[in-house]
């Protein structure tokens, strides 16, 4: 039995425990790259011109002089042992919230879909949530790894299409970035990039067909891929940590693709459009959003704060970006979108409720 509508409700959002003022990280990354004088006027424009105040981060090492997990070069099994320690706390409270914002319990939940770019293990989230949070041992599981800052997109879309198979199916989202896990104190360009945007968050919320404490209804998704830019954006596991290619090109590259996936929908979406959830992957990017679909200034006013108050936290940040449009009492349709390695376009229209 296939039904009609299809709903996301109890979004909650979690900050990272340690905040921290983007000039205390400048100042931490410059004693951490030893950087000399053409690098220190480098990465203070770099900082600057980044759009961000402040950013949170499941460490407390960018707010010491002598960092305590950072003090050597951790390996990646070091890391992946921290990301579970740190998050899965954070991500039970979160989970937590959500169903209670849903009207539910936890037998009321059949599919869990957990969502990471940055940690991984297998038992992984999804079993350790199931664990701690007590869900039926029949939950079906399904984890969305490693796909960069769309990822959120493709964990909707499935639980979308899980909700309506049935009416009775309840489906748990948990979404858990630690970016500044994989600090490295490289001075790569790309490297030097990523330090000066990356942040970390948890998220959650249930989708299913009842709209019952529905915030918002999923109305469709559409994908472009621009095979041109896989070289300008990627994701991959190092010896020590996983590592960000990021070059100064993807805002152009993302500015000559926005369009064509906007036009993947049909006029009638498009003509009545009153909302925009752009992924704040850096001012650079929101502003060819901005260019390429000629919107004002403030179509986007909630994008530029979610950078400015929380940096770029790769998947879990269009979340955020949603819950800032619905505390402001945000309604009718929502274009959502967001880009990660590939070059990959994602997107979402939404009906805020």
């Amino acid at each position: 039995m296939k039904t009609s509508g299809v709903y996301l409700s109890g979004l909650c959002c979690e900050e990272a425990p340690y905040l921290f003022d983007q000039t205390d990280i400048l100042t931490f990354m410059l004693r951490e790259t030893q950087a000399g004088e053409v690098l220190q006027r480098h990465l203070k424009i770099l900082y600057r011109a980044s759009g961000i105040r402040r950013r949170g981060s499941f460490l407390p090492d960018f707010g010491m002089l002598q960092p305590a997990f950072f003090s050597t070069r951790p390996p990646i099994d070091a890391r992946m042992q921290r990301y579970f320690e740190a998050v899965l706390p954070v991500a039970k409270q979160a989970a937590i919230r959500s169903l209670a914002q849903s009207g539910l319990e936890t037998q009321d939940i059949t599919h869990l879909i957990t969502v990471s770019c940055t940690g991984m293990a297998a038992p992984g989230l999804d079993l350790q949530l199931m664990k701690t949070l007590a869900l039926p041992a029949h939950t079906q599981r399904t984890a969305v790894h490693f796909m960069g800052c769309y990822a959120a997109f493709h964990a909707w879309r499935l639980a979308k299409a899980i909700a309506q198979q049935s009416p009775r199916h309840r489906v748990l989202i948990v979404d858990a970035e630690f970016c500044s896990l994989h600090f490295t104190p490289s001075t790569e360009p790309d490297h030097l990039l990523a330090n000066a945007l990356f942040a970390d968050g948890v998220a959650a919320c249930v989708v299913s067909a009842c709209p019952g404490h529905a915030q918002a209804e999923l109305l469709n998704f559409q994908s472009l891929y621009l095979p041109q830019g896989e070289d300008d954006m990627a994701w991959h596991i190092g010896q020590d940590s996983f590592l960000m290619r990021l070059s100064t090109y993807v805002p152009k590259l993302v500015e000559s693709g926005i369009p064509a996936l906007l036009q993947l929908y049909d006029k009638h979406s498009q003509a009545n459009i009153e909302h925009w959830a752009i992924h704040p992957g850096g001012k650079r990017i929101l502003q060819a959003v901005e260019k390429a679909l000629g919107l004002p200034p403030a179509a986007l006013a909630v994008s530029y704060e979610v950078l400015r108050n929380y940096g770029n936290m790769s998947s879990v940040t269009i979340f955020f970006v949603l819950q800032q449009l619905l505390q402001k009492q945000a309604r009718g349709y929502c274009w959502a979108a967001g880009f990660g390695p590939g070059l990959t376009l994602e997107s979402a229209l939404l009906r805020l409720l």
